[in-house]
């Protein structure tokens, strides 16, 4: 399946291209070892304005997964990650320097198998109050709201968009169905 081309439905018409993952009738079934989507790095999906990221997923078994993320694994190239653990719902907003970044976690326990929608939107302020995660609607307290080192500075790296992992790593990769997925160079409501 790799390298099949999918596109974005926007007016861009963004190229994915299919590593692994089938579809089905609900988005597409990643298993958790090596699947994922990868969409090749362009601006418009740098998180150098405030920024919306959010997906449709049914989490089949536990883990560190990734929903939607521009991060490769390397230290300088990493930028905003979307991405569950423990049942949580975590955001990611990074700088350039690996000490420096924003991040939150949520509350709700989002590892029953059922479908979800998650969005995490960040205002482009470089300090703590100004991400927020909804699930399926519902604006999270955040159990962790965090700026560690000076926070994020905002950056256009070089990573690939990748759906259904996290950190360029298949010991990250998602078990389970993602559907449409967002992003947005825009602070999205409830």
């Amino acid at each position: 399946m790799a390298g099949n081309p999918i596109y974005s439905y926007d007016t861009n018409r963004h190229p994915v291209t299919i590593t692994g993952t089938l579809k089905v009738s609900q988005g597409r079934d990643f298993d958790g070892t090596d699947d994922w989507l990868t969409r090749a790095d362009v601006a418009s999906l740098s998180a150098l304005t405030p920024i919306s990221v959010g997906c449709w997923f049914n989490q089949d078994i536990q883990g560190t997964e990734g929903l939607v993320s521009k991060h490769d694994g390397s230290a300088d190239n990493r930028e905003w990650a979307l991405l569950l653990a423990g049942g949580l719902l975590y955001f990611y907003y990074f700088s350039p320097n690996a000490s420096n970044y924003l991040v939150t976690t949520g509350t709700q326990d989002i590892s029953d198998a059922a479908w979800h929608f998650a969005m995490a939107t960040w205002d482009g302020v470089n300090a703590v109050g100004h991400i927020k995660q909804y699930v399926d609607g519902v604006l999270e307290t955040l159990t962790d709201d965090s700026l560690l080192g000076t926070g994020a500075a905002a950056y256009d790296g070089v990573a690939a968009v990748e759906i259904g992992r996290y950190n360029g790593s298949n010991a990250q990769c998602f078990d389970g169905k993602i559907g449409d997925v967002w992003v947005y160079n825009r602070v999205l409501g409830a």
